[in-house]
């Protein structure tokens, strides 16, 4: 839900909902996700637009997320 909000911010939600179903089946967590590269994200994202910014955000968050996950126990 949280990657669906952050892609909502400056984007239609039709782009969104084409995005998210593709996005999920390749990187259906976060773990996986850290192994993605920015060049297939950014091709992935483009239909988005802002897709640099968007894919070293997306990146940047499920590192963070992973270490509060870590932090926490949970």
């Amino acid at each position: 839900l949280l990657v669906a909000c952050f892609l909502l911010n400056r984007t239609s939600r039709l782009v969104v909902d084409r995005l998210l179903l593709p996005l999920f089946q390749r990187w259906p967590n976060a773990e996986l996700f850290l192994g993605a590269s920015c060049s297939e994200l950014e091709e992935m994202l483009a239909p988005s637009g802002l897709q640099q910014k968007r894919s070293r955000a997306l990146l940047r968050f499920s590192k963070e997320y992973l270490e509060a996950v870590a932090e926490l126990g949970a």
